[in-house]
């Protein structure tokens, strides 16, 4: 959470003090590991979508046709 707060504009001294911790330190200490856990995250969200994807058959877009008659 500290790393997303972080990226997107929350001051690390604002974090620090939601954080309650003392030393700036640790707000970068947090902001990694969240930062780590996002990349897997992100990761296997991928993978997933990758494989439902791979199942999905490819469907084609119907063109809009002239309505009525002329």
């Amino acid at each position: 959470m500290a790393r997303l707060a972080i990226n997107h504009g929350v001051p690390a001294s604002t974090v620090q003090q939601m954080g309650n911790w003392k030393s700036r330190v640790m707000v970068q200490r947090y902001a990694h590991l969240a930062d780590e856990e996002l990349c897997k995250a992100a990761a296997k969200v991928a993978n997933l979508v990758d494989i439902r994807n791979a199942k999905k058959p490819v469907q084609k877009k119907k063109k809009a046709g002239k309505t009525g008659s002329n």
